[in-house]
């Protein structure tokens, strides 16, 4: 039992349902390089935490190009509102709508897919290490 009092084998079944085979691939573990990659690759991150300090997985997939749509919840709101993404009510059905929309967007409507790429990979170009300490400094300064 882990400390949240699951047993392993029932993480085991959550975690890799039979039909995740049919239609995808759980790649577990992955370098740094295999990560940005996978990313790139995606259409779309879908980021479902019911809460989070500031969604850094939003604004990892951003700086690859890839958009994301994620629950209305703290954290995940600030960081994919500010890459142009989609954020939806805190329920499956509101994802799954929302999925939908941009499914259609890149079958249907690739230039506007495109623009949300873009709009992503731009909004990253400022989150650096340096800017974060001027920001700081700034904060501190006054």
């Amino acid at each position: 039992m882990d400390k949240w009092g699951w047993k392993s084998k029932d993480v085991k079944k959550i975690r890799h349902p039979k039909w995740i085979h049919q239609s995808g691939k759980i790649f577990g573990r992955t370098t740094d390089k295999q990560k940005f990659e996978l990313m790139q690759k995606a259409h779309v991150l879908c980021a479902t935490s019911i809460k989070e300090g500031w969604g850094l997985i939003v604004s990892e997939v951003n700086s690859q190009g890839t958009p994301a749509i994620s629950y209305d919840v703290d954290g995940l709101r600030d960081s994919t509102t500010v890459g142009g993404g989609v954020i939806t009510k805190p329920n499956p059905q509101a994802m799954s709508q929302a999925l939908e929309v941009l499914y259609n967007l890149v079958n249907n409507q690739p230039k506007v897919y495109i623009n949300l790429q873009t709009q992503a990979l731009e909004s990253t170009k400022n989150i650096t290490y340096q800017q974060s300490y001027k920001d700081l400094k700034k904060i501190l300064d006054k």
